[in-house]
């Protein structure tokens, strides 16, 4: 017999209010938003699952094993069948968060893990809480991306929507709405846990990735509707609520105030906490497996009195001002045993009291989140040192605010994700240059110390100014990259444009033999007009295309001698084409600015050749003409002999055979040659140009560079392999005997191989070439670093040693 739910009639009363608020119709402007989103959501959906089947068939040939390969097959095969019912799900959710402005976040998770009951949260499934850190991960990400243009979208639907207050995962089409619901869909994919992260990642890159864009169309939209446009004003105004809501409440306080003694012993009722999801799934996880015995015997039974909450931020605040000996300098990069401090100064007054069990959690939860931060190599040894000083505020923290482990935009997180992510990119600055970055840090490190007590306000104004400071550094070093980046692909485009005209020229000689002269002509003066058509038009201008042309015609008018044509027709296509190649060089020359006195010089000995070329065809022309009159005036004394002699042999009494027409030619060649006749001028070219030394081959690139980029590495090099997986705009660490060096990579260019390095500052610090990389990272003196947020990075760990212990176990 199932039991019927009863709701009580407070219950109900909201309901109905909830009810009716949902029943507001929308403002035209939230109308439109909807409208503009679920197209552009459903775009991005489109092009997620048009990509995925290419990105899951290269994971799955790039697979180490079959069960690798089947895992990627069985999610592309689900993926199809499903896909429609993904997206539909998605755009369901995302309208209906349009619909439910303000209710839509509270009415799912009130059919989630809020509700769920602290003994079924420690039985959570491992794979939905692996979901859950990965989704909340990605969303993480999406907001530190475009974390303005949502605060923007927020405020503009809240006074759409006033007086309604909109929480900012509430904000239609958030990060944390988009990925719930895509989370929801592919719930049903008959696909492992593995495949399941695969495609939530490809959801990430296509989807979420590609939201600041629509974040900041969505914005504009409401702006041509007249909703704040200005904003900045709007916000001042809300400043001092913010801060207020953000303050520790004066009752919270009064009530923490209370002695230890007063706190009621056995039978009492130990304030319940509210559950925040993220800390219990953590504590769950924590206490999930048979390790009961060993819970007892670390956390007191309930007949002990528990520290005050404010008992434990007072002492802690002490440590925070006057460090003990254990924080202080260098050891300040190692994990602080914060119950061994605890336990010092509380244990002073009465030893009867101990810690209840979530403040213990906590402390073991933020230990074990600096021991992965401290041990990370991501972070260089000064930077672990800053952030180590910043232990006991974190913890402070954590227990005033449960939200801490589990909200993303968390001020205390987000500025600790930041000082990490500025550092990743950090290095020593030579001694008696200013280090910018680290100041800036030492200062926001030292704030934090000095000023941070209760006040979790400090947090955001720390967070505005550091993010202040990193944009416009940010925006330097971005400048300084892009000229870094501009300067390395011209260089590139000049570097094969010099070679595209190096061995056209050179092609070009070699069916020549001309004069030092015209290479020095082609070498110093119209290569240069050839390598501009080529970068500024391209191989296939008509531009690029002439100035190939005019080097054939010139070398033409040096060598015109063609088979089967008559000097006079050779000489008069001389006469036509010499100008049309003079007019061209010199109008090439003047436009590259080439030296007006060495362009003469070079000219007027090109226009010499040209005179002697032209004289020899003369001098052929009247040769040939003499030729031929001596060879007809030998031919008819040849015919006047032969009727003679037919006259004679007819009076003979017998017939002789008659010469054959070829013996008669070799007759005419000898008498010819009797008569002194000279070799033909065709035959005098031939044997001087035989005689000429070949062309100098002409050089306008570095032979050096072409070598290098010429050098390629085997297809199955697993090094070269991933190098080729870099991506633009990783940070990688480059290590030597002296030092190491920290860089991203800024471009690769195609062109030549090559890949580009710049520092924090956007100054190129390396260049190389793929062989080399894969050399360098076989020599172990290359790491690529993870610059991804590093309190999400440390939560996976802390989950993942968990698990590892609880599978131990």
């Amino acid at each position: 017999m199932s039991s019927a739910k009863i709701v009580g009639i407070r219950g109900g009363e909201e309901m109905a209010q909830g009810y009716h608020t949902q029943a507001r119709p929308l403002a035209t402007p939230l109308v439109k938003l909807r409208e503009l989103s679920k197209q552009k959501v459903h775009a991005l959906l489109r092009k997620l699952f048009e990509n995925a089947d290419d990105a899951l068939f290269a994971m799955a040939d790039k697979a180490g094993s079959n069960g690798d390969q089947a895992l990627f097959f069985d999610a592309m095969r689900e993926l199809r069948l499903q896909k429609k019912h993904i997206a539909t799900h998605v755009l369901k959710g995302l309208i209906k968060s349009f619909n439910e402005l303000g209710h839509y976040r509270n009415n799912t998770q009130s059919n989630g893990v809020q509700e769920t009951q602290l003994e079924e949260l420690s039985v959570l499934q491992n794979d939905e809480l692996e979901m859950k850190v990965a989704i909340e991960g990605m969303v993480n990400r999406s907001r530190n991306a475009c974390s303005q243009a949502l605060e923007d979208l927020c405020e503009r639907c809240e006074s759409l929507m006033a007086p309604m207050q909109l929480n900012p995962d509430q904000t239609p089409v958030s990060p944390e709405i988009l990925a719930d619901c895509f989370g929801e869909g592919i719930a049903d994919l008959d696909i492992g846990i593995r495949a399941r992260l695969v495609v939530l990642k490809l959801f990430e890159k296509y989807v979420l990735s590609e939201m600041p864009a629509v974040y900041s169309e969505a914005n504009s939209l409401l702006i041509q509707q007249g909703v704040l446009p200005e904003i900045r004003k709007h916000r001042q105004q809300r400043k001092q609520q913010t801060t207020q809501r953000h303050a520790w409440p004066q009752e919270t306080r009064a009530n923490q105030n209370v002695h230890h003694d007063e706190i009621p012993i056995l039978g009492a009722a130990i304030p319940t906490m509210q559950a925040n999801g993220g800390l219990e799934d953590l504590r769950a996880l924590m206490h999930s497996g048979p390790s009961e015995a060993a819970t007892e015997t670390d956390f007191p039974m309930l007949s002990e009195v528990y520290y005050s909450q404010q008992e434990l931020i007072s002492a802690l605040s002490q440590f925070q001002v006057n460090a003990p000996a254990q924080i202080q300098g260098n050891n300040s990069a190692k994990v602080i045993d914060f119950r061994g401090l605890l336990d010092q100064r509380l244990a002073a007054g009465q030893c009867t009291s101990s810690y209840n069990e979530v403040d213990a959690d906590i402390i073991n939860l933020v230990s074990m989140l600096f021991e992965f931060i401290l041990e990370d190599r991501q972070l260089q040894p000064t930077m672990k040192v800053l952030i180590g000083r910043l232990q006991i505020p974190i913890l402070k923290v954590a227990i005033m605010d449960r939200s801490f482990f589990n909200k993303g935009g968390h001020p205390a997180r987000k500025l600790l994700n930041e000082i990490a992510s500025a550092a990743i990119g950090w290095n020593e600055v030579p001694e008696g240059k200013i280090d910018r970055l680290r100041n800036e840090i030492e200062k926001v490190v030292e704030a934090i110390i000095e000023s941070f007590n209760e006040d979790l306000s400090l947090f955001d104004e720390l967070l505005t100014r550091f993010t202040r400071f990193m944009d416009q550094e940010r925006r330097r070093g971005q400048l300084v990259e892009q000229r870094t980046k501009d300067s390395e692909q011209g260089k590139a485009a000049s570097d094969n444009a010099k070679l595209q005209v190096q061995n056209f020229l050179n092609d070009a000689l070699a069916k020549a033999e001309v004069s030092a002269s015209i290479v020095e002509l082609l070498r110093e003066g119209w290569s240069k007009v050839m390598i501009i058509h080529h970068l500024k038009n391209g191989e296939e201008s008509k531009e690029w295309y002439d100035s190939c042309r005019t080097v054939q015609e010139l070398l033409w008018t040096l060598a015109p001698q063609e088979k089967g044509v008559e000097p006079s027709v050779v000489k008069q296509s001389l006469l036509q084409r010499i100008p049309a190649v003079n007019a061209s060089l010199t109008r090439g020359l003047e436009d590259v600015a080439f030296d007006e006195f060495r362009r003469k010089e070079l000219l007027h000995e090109l226009e010499a050749q040209h005179v002697q070329i032209l004289q020899q065809l003369d001098l052929e022309i009247e040769a040939g003409e003499v030729r031929q009159r001596e060879y007809k005036a030998v031919a008819e004394l040849i015919r006047e002999t032969e009727e003679l002699e037919s006259i004679f042999e007819a009076d003979q009494p017998a017939a002789q055979v008659p010469e054959p027409a070829v013996e008669q030619e070799e007759k005419t060649a000898e008498v010819l040659a009797e008569a002194g006749q000279q070799p033909s001028q065709e035959a005098l070219v031939s044997e001087d140009q035989a005689a000429k030394p070949p062309a100098e081959e002409i050089v306008l690139v570095d032979p050096a560079s072409v070598a290098t980029t010429s050098a390629t590495l085997s297809a199955n090099d697993p090094f070269g392999q991933q190098v080729e997986h870099f991506a633009v705009g990783c940070w990688f660490e480059f290590s030597g005997e002296d030092k190491s060096e920290r860089c991203k990579l800024a471009a690769v260019i195609k062109a030549t191989g090559k890949y580009i390095f710049v520092n924090r500052s956007g100054i190129k610090v390396a260049e190389k070439t793929k062989a080399e990389l894969a050399q360098t990272l076989r020599q172990g003196h290359l790491q690529v670093l993870n610059d991804g947020l590093l309190f999400d990075r440390a939560l996976e760990s802390i989950i993942t040693n968990l698990r590892g212990k609880q599978d131990e176990a």
